[in-house]
């Protein structure tokens, strides 16, 4: 489940596409932040540029007490 659509990113295509996909697997927050931090990966990005995302994503977590 991706898109490397610039024109996707910010349509709110992804988000909803994420939250179908949560509820219809039943995920958790945990299981779904656990998604993301793997997908961020695996990107091709820069190591810092996705050591970023990774540090933005584990901070999002920490402040809704989701552990991952």
């Amino acid at each position: 489940m991706h898109s490397d659509d610039p024109g996707e990113f910010d349509s709110g295509y992804l988000s909803q596409l994420m939250l179908n996909f949560q509820q219809a697997g039943k995920f958790s927050k945990r299981d779904m932040v656990r998604l993301m931090l793997n997908a961020f990966k695996t990107t091709w990005l820069p190591d810092d540029e996705k050591q970023a995302y990774i540090d933005a994503l584990k901070k999002w977590a920490a402040q809704r007490h989701v552990h991952i």
